[in-house]
């Protein structure tokens, strides 16, 4: 069923018509954002059609006002009077059609299939099925709309990336490869958390060495330190790593924070294996720890199902939830990845749980979003999680793929998927974006990290 909404359609380029079922909303809110972003003008319905009257109005308005449509071709397309009407309507008109497949269809199902594939047959038809390369498709798509003399011609020296809504493409989108790295950086076995220093520098720490490794920006090893064991200048099990405001290397251990500097020099360890309980300092299980704009340190337990709040001396001063194997809004159960926001707000990445919940920087929550599948924008054993300048939130799941939010929840993009060749990853496990949007993907089981632009 098509939609009314209260825009204007004097101006709007392309009509898109979809049928209205719940998992292609997300889809078509997306095309429209992604096609604006890159110079069309689109009229989307956002209210139900009630009536036949309704049809003739707006929706008829639409159509006339329009040079193109763009029907999303699903099963439930083809069984949409208001679909079918929307399409014989504007072949009828002279139109220009524009077809997307998301779904595979039956076209000899019915005499009505058959009489749309015979209105589109003569057409390239554009293939965006959720296995389909996106990016790529869609990059195909728009030069076909612009040699038809739909939307903004391309400006001089631009290099076919797609616009991005203020984020940066990761990876770079174009009419070749969309999810090749700059470069990779090789032979780094269980990578656990990634940053970077105030020059530049690439830092992870290694699970498998129990070290933690520093490269320059172009990737060449320059320092390695640390060793398995419990003494201070050891690292066991190292997993989150942040550089502070003074420049200062922060590493969460198996049982304590550890401050180094940037040579690897210990400076001072806070908890440790020989610390009594109940001292919250000492750590159980750290998987992840992250930096707040305030200098609060936020540190996530696997074991415990806390995260644990110090102030900038290391200082504790709280923690929230327990350990909770249920799905309610606040509970978390195995919090795999933090990271913060502008704004001090806390993102967690809630592994067993299947969604991203997001606290104040006090620990009171505030919303989630995200959920297990293996949907655009789903959250399946989410693994990591960063934030880059804009607040765009990014995250790594157990299905191998690194989504991109926006800061409320709502879905962007995703690139990846399971494989050892370039631009696709094996548990994407560190994941970190710099301040100039470079984003560092390390991988649990294929020894490297990845970095995209």
């Amino acid at each position: 069923m098509a939609e009314v909404e209260a825009e204007s359609v004097q101006d709007q380029e392309l009509f898109i018509s979809y049928g209205r079922e719940p998992e292609l909303l997300e889809f078509v809110a997306r095309l429209k954002l992604d096609l604006e972003s890159n110079g069309f003008s689109v009229w989307l319905d956002m209210k139900d059609i009630q009536s036949g009257s309704d049809w003739h109005g707006a929706i008829g308005k639409g159509l006339h006002k329009c040079r193109g449509i763009i029907p999303i071709i699903t099963s439930k397309y083809l069984t949409s009077r208001f679909c079918i009407n929307e399409l014989y309507t504007a072949d009828g008109d002279k139109k220009l059609i524009f077809p997307i497949i998301f779904e595979d269809v039956d076209f000899n199902s019915s005499d009505t299939a058959m009489g749309v594939k015979f209105v589109i047959s003569s057409i390239n038809w554009a293939w965006l099925r959720p296995e389909d390369d996106y990016d790529t498709n869609l990059y195909k798509f728009m030069e076909g709309l612009r040699t038809k003399g739909i939307g903004s011609p391309k400006s001089e020296g631009e290099d076919g990336s797609l616009a991005s809504h203020n984020i940066p493409p990761a990876p770079i989108i174009g009419p070749e490869n969309t999810s090749k790295p700059l470069f990779r950086i090789p032979d780094v076995e269980m990578v656990q958390g990634i940053t970077t220093g105030p020059d530049g520098e690439i830092i992870c720490s290694i699970a498998a060495k129990h070290a933690i490794f520093v490269f320059n920006p172009d990737g060449e090893k320059i320092l390695s330190f640390g060793s398995c064991g419990i003494q201070p200048e050891e690292l066991m099990s190292p997993s989150g790593v942040a550089v502070n405001g003074d420049g200062h290397l922060l590493v969460a251990c198996q049982y304590s924070i550890k401050k180094f500097t940037l040579k690897g020099e210990l400076v001072q360890e806070y908890g440790g294996a020989m610390t009594p309980d109940p001292d919250e300092r000492k750590l159980q299980a750290p998987s992840a720890l992250v930096i707040a704009p305030n200098g609060n340190v936020y540190i996530s337990e696997i074991q415990t199902h806390k995260v644990k709040i110090f102030d900038s001396d290391l200082n504790f001063i709280s923690s929230f939830t327990n350990a909770c194997p249920d799905l309610g809004s606040g509970h978390l159960n195995m919090p795999q990845g933090l990271a913060v926001n502008s704004e001090g707000e806390v993102y967690v990445a809630d592994q067993l749980n299947g969604v991203i919940q997001v606290f104040s920087g006090d620990g009171d929550f505030l919303f989630k979003f995200g959920k297990p599948g293996a949907t655009a924008g789903s959250t399946t054993t989410p693994c990591s999680i960063a934030i880059d300048e804009g607040d765009n939130v990014y995250v790594g799941s157990g299905m191998s793929i690194v989504s991109i939010f926006k800061k409320n929840g709502g879905f962007v993009r995703k690139f990846g998927g399971n494989g050892a060749e370039l631009g696709k990853f094996n548990y994407p496990r560190g994941l970190h974006v710099d301040k100039q949007g470079l984003v560092y993907v390390g991988e649990w089981t294929n020894n490297r990290i990845q970095v995209f632009k």
